[in-house]
Formats: C-alpha cells, structure tokens, sequence
C-alpha cells in the first residue's frame, strides 16, 4: 500500500485523505493544532485560526456539504464555526 502525506485536516485534507483511502493508499494527516477542522477551529492550540466566536458560513449547508456527506436534517441553514468542526469530525469518523 502506497503512503501518502496529507497537510491539513480541514475541508480539504480530509477530502483528500478519504479520496486516498478510496484509491487503496494509506494517508497520515497532518495538522498543526490538535482538532480535526483546520481553518475553522476557534481558539486553536496552535494558536493561528482565523475563526472568530460569530462565524457562520455564508453558503447554505447543503451547498457546503461534501457530495456524498449531507449535514444533519436539524442543521441549521447557516452553521457556525463550532457546526463546522462537529460535521467535519463527523466525516472523518465515517470515513477512517
């Protein structure tokens, strides 16, 4: 099985990663702050996120989704930053 680095474990990288998985490769994230998110993680511990308390997404959660990963029904239209984070370590679980 052929390895493969990915960098980030936000939006992209765990796209990525199980796009990898899917090919039959072996991926190792890698993440500077210790949570699953990337961008979207407030208060990282590595002390560089951009995200601030009152950030929502500004496209709707079904346009935001991944294609093969709808958000829950009881989403809200917009998610916040810490929806975000909670979808996106959703779909890492679902997909390891």
């Amino acid at each position: 099985m052929r390895k493969v680095a990915v960098i980030g474990a936000g939006a992209a990288g765990l796209c990525a990663a199980k796009h990898l998985l899917a090919q039959g490769m072996d991926p190792t994230i890698f993440e500077w702050g210790s949570r699953i998110g990337g961008l979207w993680v407030y208060e990282n511990d590595n002390c560089i996120s951009p995200a601030y308390l009152s950030l929502h997404v500004n496209s709707e959660n079904k346009v935001t989704a991944y294609q093969d990963f709808p958000f829950p029904s009881d989403a809200p239209l917009y998610p916040d930053h810490k929806q975000m984070v909670d979808y996106f370590e959703a779909y890492a679980d679902r997909f390891q």
